[in-house]
């Protein structure tokens, strides 16, 4: 199961036309790649992203909402419509609105590579975060080492009394716990800000990403792949983070890479990694939202395969 958006040569046998393996790729580009490094056709098979499936089920309506925070002025909405030479239909007014804070994830990989960062979007953010007008989550995961650098950060910026309201740190004990609690973050996430790893491709939820430097050449590729599809951006400077979102906020950014993720990166990876395996005959496996002649691979298809993300 191939969870990036370009794959290694180690990751294939080296006499791979014997090998028996059959590889699960999340787009079409990353089974170019498989082709190229000689794997057989038939035993390629593109099924987009495996993301949570409880969070891909609930996608649209997550994003509907996450929309009324990223576009509060209509920035976004308004161009969209405009472009289709249509007016823009009555978003809900001001009073039914539920009136909520920007909410940022800060996510830093297993090995907590990007938690030095943490001193410098806390500087930036104190203000917003005293004021309640943003929220920042930070994901330790299952490290206590990094939670205890957070925590100790947050100390160091007067913000304890914010604990469980404005800041809030994610940790837990077990892997087992982790994943549904990050899953349940997500649902209220408006901007997940981490390294172009696979978490990146969460994108796919209508989550619009900023991404931190990369580490290593398939975050690279992940980062640029993220980028064509329009839903996520660099970090600016984190010493002047509650500037650059704010604008990004403002002006429709962060909006239209939110939708541009829900349309371009596909995310239906688990449900069509599950039909795969549980099926009788592959074969005949009809996968949801893969482009024609991608689910099940045909010599015929390779040139389809370099279009699109």
């Amino acid at each position: 199961v191939i969870t990036d958006s370009d794959i290694n040569r180690v990751w294939v046998a080296n006499d791979s036309r014997k090998s028996r393996v059959n590889y699960l790729a999340p787009t079409a580009l990353s089974r170019v790649r498989l082709l190229e490094y000689g794997v057989a056709d038939e035993r390629i098979f593109v099924t987009g992203f495996p993301l949570p499936e409880e969070n891909v089920a609930t996608a649209r309506e997550d994003l509907v909402r996450r929309l009324e925070i990223l576009d509060g002025k209509g920035t976004f909405r308004a161009r969209f419509w405009a472009a289709l030479g249509q007016t823009a239909p009555a978003t809900t007014s001001k009073s039914d609105r539920t009136d909520r804070a920007l909410s940022i994830t800060f996510a830093v990989g297993g090995a907590g590579a990007q938690a030095g960062t943490t001193r410098d979007i806390l500087e930036s953010l104190a203000g917003s975060l005293k004021e309640r007008c943003m929220r920042l989550n930070l994901v330790a995961g299952v490290r206590q080492d990094v939670r205890d650098y957070f925590m100790a950060i947050i100390r160091e910026h007067g913000l304890e009394a914010e604990l469980g309201k404005s800041v809030r740190v994610i940790f837990t004990a077990t892997k087992d716990e982790y994943f549904p609690t990050f899953n349940a973050l997500m649902r209220e996430t408006d901007v997940l800000w981490t390294k172009p790893s696979e978490l990146c491709f969460y994108a796919g939820l209508g989550i619009p990403i900023v991404m931190s430097p990369p580490l290593g050449a398939h975050e690279e590729r992940n980062q640029t792949a993220l980028m064509r599809a329009g839903a996520g951006y660099r970090q600016e400077d984190p010493r002047a983070a509650v500037e650059w979102l704010s604008d990004w906020t403002q002006n429709g950014s962060l909006a239209s890479a939110a939708f541009n993720g829900y349309l371009h990166v596909p995310n239906r990876g688990t449900e069509n990694i599950k039909r795969l395996l549980f099926a009788p005959d592959r074969s005949t496996v009809e996968l949801k939202d893969v482009p024609p002649n991608l689910g099940k691979s045909h010599s015929s298809a390779s040139g389809d395969a370099t279009s699109g993300y």
